[in-house]
């Protein structure tokens, strides 16, 4: 049934989500093409129109700056959105008399939200490298050894590490504001408010234990070899978080369901 929830979750937004992925690459290869284009103009163009090649530029970087920004905010108003009507909305009535577990709706939604992180981010990267590219060829630049160089550098262990360390973190998040949704929930009136002031207060206190660590021990982690790396407290306080949140969701989900 784990499957069928999964499947469920991305058909419901897939089709929307990759058309977004699909818009940005589009318009990365297009932008691509007008930086070629005005490297070669401007050589040879009037002031004015290079002006006005610039400003066109301009517009087009800001836009694909924009559509960059939506492709992560959309996915953070998925996460909210879905979890919020599927679960206390109208269609929680129909969710909960699914055969299914708390723990698996809860799973299955998290699962969903870190596919739907992650092409985002290779969608963006992607995007970058392909108007990088279209720069770097029209000033005759591949800079290949260069990044044989960067790559060569680059420690598998620590990558491995941050690349754990950036997952444990997401799960984090995402189940912070399942945790947010839940205890907004309890209200009669005003949910969403207090939901976003549950996030708002979890987050400003998260961040100053972390700071106040950062300043007291941060600079003798610092001074070792194994600076390197993520530090380990950090790390270890994202996974009890991510616990806390995970299971203060189900108890809610479990023991204190409001449906509206």
């Amino acid at each position: 049934m784990f499957k069928k929830l999964l499947k469920y979750e991305f058909k419901s937004v897939g089709k929307w989500y990759l058309g977004i992925y699909l818009g940005v690459i589009i318009l990365s290869v297009v932008l691509g093409f007008w930086i070629q284009a005005l490297v070669l103009k401007s050589t040879t163009s009037a002031v004015s129109t290079a002006n006005a090649e610039m400003f066109l530029f301009g517009t087009s970087s800001m836009v694909f700056g924009i559509l960059i920004a939506a492709l992560f905010l959309s996915t953070f108003v998925l996460v909210i959105n879905r979890f919020r009507s599927n679960i206390y909305g109208r269609q929680g009535y129909l969710t909960m008399t699914l055969p299914v577990n708390s723990h698996q709706l809860i799973l299955s939604k998290l699962v969903a939200s870190l596919v739907w992180y992650f092409l985002a981010g290779i969608t963006a990267l992607l995007a970058t490298g392909i108007v990088i590219s279209f720069v770097l060829m029209s000033t005759n630049e591949l800079l290949i050894p260069e990044l044989q160089y960067v790559f060569q550098q680059v420690d598998i262990g620590v990558f491995i590490a941050y690349a754990l360390s950036t997952l444990i973190e997401s799960i984090r998040g995402i189940l912070l504001i399942y945790f947010s949704i839940s205890v907004g929930q309890l209200f009669r009136d005003h949910r969403l408010l207090f939901a976003i002031l549950t996030y708002i207060g979890i987050s400003i206190l998260s961040g100053s234990t972390s700071m106040f660590y950062y300043f007291n021990q941060g600079d003798v982690y610092a001074d070792t070899i194994s600076s390197l790396y993520p530090n380990p407290f950090f790390v270890l306080l994202n996974i009890v978080l991510a616990f806390g949140y995970y299971f203060g969701t189900h108890y809610i989900m479990t023991k204190k369901l409001n449906l509206q």
